[in-house]
């Protein structure tokens, strides 16, 4: 079976998620496509297979783009083979879990990894500054002032900076739904951020340019390796990423989070990682997707690795 994964940033994680599968399931072989770093392109990549009949048997993409797969007739519905299979009621993937691969009542993915917003502190430069980094800012009004602190106080050093171009536009989308605002009318034949919650959206965007972020032309990849160097005071960045800025800081200073400026006990934005179907030609290669899907989904949730 040919899988395309999320991204070429997770080939370890899909790598162990195929060796686990194939000794699970003697005789079948998944074969891992090379895959680009952004999953836009994995996602374009596929859709021209598609149109010369070599699309992937599964695909791994955001949950929002379930959507794109299925108006194109790209994406099998799960629901039959799912209750036809008679060991799916053993496996324990919850509802809740399903609603996030769910499009049009049909499940037509599942899960295999969420993430949330953050920000990410460089605490040695938020002591230098003279922050405290056992009590963060907890208003955009206070991470600013921080961040221009931070940017002032120390040679060669940026402030803040807020990943601008991140996949499917995650992180602008996850500040304007903190704020209350969303990108389209619920008939989605208007914008929906031309008002105030848009423009206090774009002006905290602002504002992260005038901490230091307008200075330099960075994206977000050159941004982290600045994190990780401790040059960069403040990331507002995934929780996918949390674990390795840690690693890669190697204690040469501390970094911490805070996740309660991004979303609220009313308003919390996760984007949960799905891989969408291809419809296969025949009835058993459709269950043999739909088991390696699953596998891989259970695989996944034991992962350290997180996608995003």
């Amino acid at each position: 079976m040919d899988v395309a994964p999320y991204s070429s940033s997770y080939t370890s994680l899909f790598t162990d998620l195929k060796a686990g599968f194939e000794e699970n399931n003697p005789g079948s072989t998944l074969s891992l496509r090379t895959v680009p770093l952004n999953n836009e392109e994995v996602i374009l990549q596929a859709v021209r297979d598609a149109a010369i009949g070599q699309a992937p048997d599964v695909i791994f993409v955001d949950n929002n783009r379930l959507r794109f797969f299925s108006e194109r007739g790209l994406a099998c519905d799960m629901d039959p083979l799912m209750k036809e299979d008679p060991e799916w009621a053993n496996i324990g993937v919850s509802e809740s879990a399903l609603d996030v691969g769910r499009f049009n009542g049909h499940v037509l993915g599942m899960p295999i990894g969420v993430t949330t917003p953050i920000l990410a502190f460089n605490a040695d430069l938020v002591k230098k500054a003279g922050g405290d980094p056992d009590h963060l800012p907890t208003t955009w009004d206070s991470v600013l002032a921080l961040g221009k602190k931070i940017d002032k106080q120390t040679p060669n050093t940026v402030g803040a900076f807020y990943e601008w171009d991140n996949t499917g536009n995650y992180m602008y989308l996850a500040l304007l739904n903190s704020l209350g605002g969303h990108p389209m009318t619920p008939d989605e034949k208007m914008v929906g951020f031309n008002d105030a919650k848009g423009l206090q959206s774009l002006e905290v965007l602002r504002s992260f340019g005038e901490t230091g972020q307008g200075r330099v032309n960075m994206t977000r990849k050159q941004a982290r390796q600045l994190f990780a160097s401790g040059n960069l005071g403040i990331l507002a960045t995934s929780s996918a990423l949390l674990a390795s800025m840690e690693q890669q800081a190697g204690g040469r200073f501390a970094v911490r989070a805070a996740d309660s400026l991004l979303f609220t006990a009313t308003r919390m934005r996760t984007v949960g990682v799905a891989e969408g179907f291809r419809s296969p030609r025949d009835a058993v290669s459709r269950a043999t997707c739909t088991k390696a899907g699953t596998a891989l989904s259970e695989g996944s949730s034991v992962s350290p690795q997180i996608i995003r």
